[in-house]
């Protein structure tokens, strides 16, 4: 009887113990949100990309009606001018002097 009381105490012991383990394991590891593209770290590093991104373009009028276009999404004319859509080139290729609407 005294045997199975010191195996029982023992083992509650070692259980105790590996369970303590497990949990600073759990706190301290890597978890699925960590791996996400939700979580909040990675939503913060993607939105501080994008402001860097917004910083370094430059705002450009289009030649044919005056509209600001950011300059990674211009258009060249075929008379070398920048336009804002593809509308805005063909008029200023084709010599309209009215803006598009």
């Amino acid at each position: 009887m005294q045997r199975i009381i010191i195996i029982v105490a023992l083992l509650y012991v070692l259980w105790r113990v590996l369970a303590a383990l497990g949990r600073r394991t759990a706190a301290s590891g890597k978890g699925a949100e960590d791996f996400s593209r939700f979580n909040a770290r990675s939503r913060d590093r993607r939105r501080a990309a994008k402001e860097r991104q917004a910083e370094n373009v430059e705002l450009i009028a289009c030649a044919h009606c005056g509209t600001f276009i950011p300059s990674d999404r211009s258009l060249k004319s075929g008379v070398g001018a920048v336009c804002c859509s593809r509308r805005c080139a063909d008029a200023l290729e084709s010599g309209a002097d009215s803006p598009a609407s």
